[in-house]
């Protein structure tokens, strides 16, 4: 799942996706976030990792399809949120 965070078909982009291989939700920024939203993902359980440059968190094998449901919600609160600092649009559908 990826969404726009900018008004242009090139602006930044975050990505949201799921490693089986890892059993983790990880996702993806083109752009650092704001303190603010770090600080969200760190709360949430989300951990930075720096080598490749994306959020993750582990997904409990016995939750996991509520552990993804849990990372799409946040995914689409953290992107409706820039998104509207920037004064753009909700996306339809995000999250749902």
């Amino acid at each position: 799942m990826a969404v726009s965070l900018g008004p242009d078909k090139d602006s930044p982009r975050m990505r949201l996706y799921r490693s089986n291989k890892l059993n983790q939700m990880a996702i993806k920024f083109d752009e650092k976030p704001e303190q603010c939203y770090r600080t969200q993902l760190r709360e949430d359980g989300w951990r930075w990792r720096e080598g490749e440059g994306v959020w993750t968190k582990q997904l409990d094998r016995e939750r996991r399809a509520a552990g993804q449901l849990q990372a799409e919600r946040l995914f689409a609160e953290i992107s409706e949120a820039i998104r509207g600092d920037l004064g753009l649009e909700p996306k339809r559908g995000v999250g749902s």
